[in-house]
């Protein structure tokens, strides 16, 4: 077992990116389809074969020790999910959903069962679900979850989706968020009153009017992961299947609206899979492990970046503008000295003092201020004489 924290790029399939590798898949032939931290805090990760072998199982990581709680002779899933003190994971041959308890250990048991279901998330109680029908049509679905954590009730169709099942998440507003899983490279978001009437039995619609984000200007049809960051802007790992993938970042303003502003943070030779949010730090995975997105420089510790943001010192002068973009005391330089005016005794360099000069950022005006006899200016005494230039 490798685990690391390398500042940079830590493994080979990472081709571009801050990151530092957390948990480095010591199978060889086997992929990291999916992981997350259970409130126990300790890392639970899906493991599945590469060739397509049904071969599926389910690690503990406590930092030191690997156990395995889970194994089955079925195409892995790509999902873990936490909610309580349960871990959920989902068996692709079944199209089932497994709980496992944390707290009690033991056996993995069904919670839920569903064809044709693929993606799910869980919110307020209450499992959601990206599958289709039986003709296909992409749908969502939602079940209750009991005390215990078992779907209970009825499953409950949401309405018709805006391409195949992808990724959900949910925002701190209760908003729901669903990325299409290929062909139409989209990102749909329907407000929490529209959640909360479809599950009371008004289902959703109109898809093309809760598009979101359209993602295929990225050369990407599909997402397999999404979750957002604590500035509240929404991470997504883009791939199609076999082919390099990439994790990008949309930023929002701070009502949660997209700013057209996209960055691609990561790149990896193979597929990417989940993204999670935990103690406040965006993770990754692709088929070899489990990475940390290295936050980038962010001057003035604001929502954004240094990359995106155009006034990284918040003084309210554009980067462009500013001759001094990383310092909020400063943004003039007349007299390109590389000393900000603020602490220039001489700002147009004309050799005449800003205290005395007539006109203090005009090289070609050095003439001095008349000052009366024993003039004190700014605290310093000027002489007992009047001058001029």
């Amino acid at each position: 077992l490798s685990l690391a924290m390398i500042a940079g790029v830590a493994n080979s399939d990472i081709t571009s990116g801050s990151v530092s590798t957390t948990y480095e898949n010591p199978f060889v032939g086997k992929t990291v389809a999916s992981f997350n931290w259970g409130s126990d805090d300790k890392l639970y990760w899906m493991e599945g074969d590469s060739s397509w072998a049904q071969e599926m199982k389910v690690h503990q990581y406590n930092g030191s020790t690997l156990s395995t709680i889970y194994t089955s002779a079925a195409y892995a899933g790509t999902w873990v999910l936490s909610n309580g003190d349960n871990i959920y994971f989902d068996n692709g041959s079944e199209y089932a959903l497994y709980k496992y308890d944390t707290l009690v250990g033991g056996s993995a048991t069904q919670a839920h069962q569903q064809t044709n279901a693929w993606g799910y998330t869980i919110h307020n109680g209450g499992l959601f679900i990206s599958g289709s029908d039986a003709n296909w049509n992409a749908k969502l679905y939602y079940v209750t979850l009991d005390q215990n954590g078992n779907a209970t009730g009825p499953l409950m169709d949401l309405g018709f989706m805006g391409g195949p099942s992808g990724p959900m998440t949910f925002d701190s507003n209760g908003n729901l968020y669903y990325a299409t899983g290929y062909s139409s490279g989209k990102i749909y978001k329907y407000s929490a009153a529209e959640v909360a009437s479809a599950i009371a039995g008004t289902p959703l619609v109109n898809p093309v009017g809760h598009e979101f984000i359209d993602f295929n200007s990225f050369g990407y049809q599909g997402a397999t992961g999404m979750e957002f960051d604590s500035n509240g802007h929404l991470v997504v790992t883009l791939t199609d299947f076999y082919l390099p993938s990439i994790l990008v970042t949309f930023y929002t303003d701070v009502n949660g609206n997209y700013l057209s502003l996209a960055e691609v943070t990561a790149t990896s030779n193979v597929g990417m899979t989940s993204v999670r949010n935990h103690q406040g730090n965006i993770y990754f995975s692709d088929n070899d492990g489990i990475y940390q997105v290295i936050p980038g420089v962010n001057t003035d510790a604001d929502r954004y970046p240094n990359t995106i943001d155009a006034d990284d010192d918040n003084d309210g002068v554009a980067d462009g503008q500013d001759a001094f973009p990383l310092n909020p005391q400063e943004s003039l330089d007349t007299d390109m000295d590389g000393i900000g005016n603020n602490s220039d005794g001489d700002d147009d360099g004309d050799g005449a003092a800003d205290a005395v000069d007539a006109d203090p950022l005009n090289a070609a005006n050095a003439q001095e201020i008349m000052l009366p006899l024993n003039g004190i200016y700014k605290g310093s005494v000027i002489g007992d004489t009047t001058s001029g230039m």
